[in-house]
């Protein structure tokens, strides 16, 4: 009887798949080095900025989009204002800054539109508490 259960024990174990969800978005997240603010993690173009995508949810439950200042009415707006960013540079990273209160299904058809537009450089903003230095004695 302890055999059986051994065997089935590796069975499951061996059948398992341990892959985190995280790794199905192809995107590195843009941690902050200073401060709350969002930068990428590399960024070769030294002339241009990254191009924000912030999405923020009212306590109605309403998603609003804004592109840098412009603010978009829906996802297809967001792409066709993408698409046409990506016509006139096609090199830059895209930021998206997520409001926690944003539901996980707006957030995703964001990413899509990104990818749909044509970027591939995608990074997730987070914001990382600055810990004081320690004072060396």
């Amino acid at each position: 009887m302890i055999d059986v259960v051994f065997l089935l024990l590796i069975y499951f174990v061996c059948t398992a798949s341990f892959q985190p969800l995280e790794q199905a978005l192809r995107t590195p997240l843009a941690v902050p080095t200073g401060g709350v603010s969002a930068q990428p993690v590399e960024v070769e173009i030294d002339d241009f900025e990254p191009i924000v995508v912030r999405a923020q949810a009212n306590d109605a439950g309403q998603v609003s989009w804004l592109i840098g200042e412009a603010a978009c009415a829906n996802l297809a707006q967001v792409q066709a204002t993408l698409a046409a960013l990506f016509e006139i540079h096609s090199e830059l990273p895209i930021i998206l800054d997520i409001d926690g209160q944003v539901p996980l299904g707006d957030v995703v058809g964001l990413y899509d539109a990104c990818w749909l537009a044509g970027y591939r450089k995608i990074q997730f903003a987070t914001s990382v508490p600055v810990q004081p230095e320690a004072a060396v004695p």
